[in-house]
């Protein structure tokens, strides 16, 4: 059996190499691509850009996943290009070595595309992996560039979703995400002490002269 990840430290360590950060005391908030405002932002992407970041959440990665009960083994991970890094080091870890990387693109309606030259089959089994799971629209987003896309010149069938993973996951505690990710949907880490507001009722944008 594997060993439990230590969430407590790799939070801090998540939080040592965090990029940019703005607290209360701040003079700006955050537009998150889901359109809500926040005033901490996470720039995970560039976090794994540090090699000891990247192998250390790599590690607990596949110890989450190796505990989880998904229906079928992930055969492909499908991740936005922001996490190219991070799933190619996952590749060196024993339950993945045999799992292909999908990297998704986005076209110019900033939908979720993957290129037709992607090694991608009827017969896979996809997990969705993203980064930071807030209102759950990019990893929707990522579901539907694995539904969307043809195979074998076939418009109505695509591989199998077995589900989502995330590093991050900040919804509020019984938050009812406005989009359905794909289930189970698993997180290493949490974090709901930073709120993310509908533009309309930003605290911080509304106060301002």
């Amino acid at each position: 059996m594997s060993r439990p990840y230590d969430s407590v430290s790799l939070f801090q360590l998540f939080e040592y190499y965090r990029i940019k950060q703005v607290r209360s005391e701040g003079d700006e908030c955050f537009i998150l691509h889901s359109g809500n405002h926040t005033r901490v932002k996470y720039d995970i992407s560039r976090l794994f850009q540090c090699v000891f970041p990247r192998t250390r959440f790599a590690e607990a990665f596949e110890m989450m996943l190796a505990e989880s009960s998904f229906a079928r083994c992930p055969t492909v991970l499908i991740g936005p290009e922001s996490m190219g890094p991070f799933l190619a080091e996952l590749q060196h870890h024993r339950i993945f070595k045999q799992t292909r990387i999908a990297l998704a693109k986005k076209d110019v309606s900033g939908a979720f595309v993957l290129e037709d030259s992607l090694d991608l089959r009827l017969q896979d089994h996809c997990l969705i992996v993203d980064d930071v799971l807030t209102t759950g629209k990019t990893v929707c987003g990522l579901r539907d560039a694995v539904v969307n896309r043809k195979y074998d010149g076939q418009a109505h069938r695509h591989p199998a979703i077995v589900g989502s993973a995330v590093i991050l996951n900040r919804t509020p505690e019984h938050f009812v995400l406005p989009h359905r990710v794909p289930e189970p949907c698993i997180s290493l880490l949490y974090n709901r002490e930073h709120p993310v507001y509908a533009p309309e009722e930003c605290l911080f944008c509304h106060n301002q002269p």
